[in-house]
This record gives structure tokens, sequence and C-alpha cells, in this order.
């Protein structure tokens, strides 16, 4: 675990910061027994040190890593969406938070779609959403008991964080497909777990 670890942060130390997140997560909640405090209690944390870290590392911090990220990003020439310059502060997130997840989880939208690559982005969207869409509508009847499992919360807090930290980088669309392809399948696993599932005595042998 340790060499893959390091392995990730040489390779992408983005997502092994995320990784890290998750992971400290999930160590916290199996001592304290209560998953989702836990959760939200790291992240929390770790998102108030993420931008203290202005103050006390040159170069704006960690904040100033990601906007220097974005930024060599968008000297790049391609199609791309729409996605606002960062600014190092909370302020500066924000404002480009609802681009970031438009970006991540919505888009190419149907009408944007142009080439076979974008339409089959497109129809990707659209059967990942159908899918959550299903699993909602056929939740099983304990699945508050199962989203307080520690590895369900695991591999929901890392893929919506790497969902949102690509869309705070990426603005071109088919670099954000290959960036949240292990995301997306993570989060289309946990929704089958919480989807009604058939008995083998449902199922008649004709």
């Amino acid at each position: 675990l340790v060499l893959s670890f390091i392995g990730i942060f040489i390779c992408r130390p983005e997502l092994s910061f995320i990784l890290l997140l998750a992971t400290a997560g999930y160590c916290v909640s199996l001592v304290s027994r209560k998953t989702v405090v836990s959760y939200a209690t790291v992240f929390a944390t770790a998102i108030i040190l993420f931008f203290l870290s202005a103050m006390v590392l040159p170069g704006d911090g960690l904040p100033g890593k990601i906007v220097q990220k974005q930024a060599a990003f968008m000297e790049l020439q391609g199609t791309r969406f729409a996605l606002d310059r960062l600014t190092p502060g909370p302020v500066g997130f924000l404002k480009v938070l609802p681009q970031a997840a438009v970006n991540t989880f919505l888009r190419p939208f149907p009408w944007e779609a142009r080439g076979a690559l974008r339409i089959m982005a497109s129809v990707e969207i659209l059967l990942f959403w159908m899918i959550i869409i299903v699993a909602a509508a056929r939740r099983r009847h304990d699945w508050r008991f199962r989203l307080r499992d520690p590895v369900i919360l695991f591999l929901l807090t890392f893929s919506i964080t790497l969902y949102l930290m690509t869309g705070y980088i990426v603005p071109f669309p088919g670099a954000i497909v290959r960036y949240r392809a292990i995301a997306e399948l993570l989060l289309i696993a946990v929704a089958v777990t919480f989807t009604k599932q058939r008995n083998s005595s449902d199922y008649k042998i004709i």
C-alpha cells in the first residue's frame, strides 16, 4: 500500500492528496465508530488547513498550487468548457465551484455534443445519471445504515472530491472524461450496492 501510494504521489500528486484525505477519514471512523462525523471532521479540517497554508507556505500555499495547475491547463489549446480562473482565497474557489461541479458531473450536455467522441461522452453522462436515479428510486430499506459504512463513505468522499478537483483544474472535456473515470466507476459501484436486489427465489426457470 505504501509503495502504491508513493507511485500515485509521483505520477499524480493531487490524486494522492485526495486519497490521503479519504484514508484519514476511514481510519478515524474506525476508531470513533461515528463514520459520518469522522469524515466530516477530517474534510472540514483539511479545507481549513488548505486555505491557512497560504499564510505559511510560499506561493500562496496549497491553493496557489491548484491555481498554478489550472493556469497551466488554461495555456493549452483545444475545445474547452467555460471555466473562470481561480484565485487562491476561499472566495475564489467558491465562485468557481458551480462551474467545476457542472463541468464534471453534467457536461457535455446533449445539445453541446459535436463529433463522435463528445456524443459518446454525453451518452455516458446520461447513462450515469440514469443509474443514480434508478438506484435512488429502488433504494434498499437499510440505505441509511449502509451510508454509514466506512468503505462506502471512503468511496463517496474520494470520488466526489476527485470530481470537484478535476473540475477546478481541467477545462477540456476529453481530459475531464479521463480523469474522472475512476471516480465514476466507484460512484456507480456504490449506487448498485444501495439498490434492491432480487432474491434467487424470485427468478423462475422456464
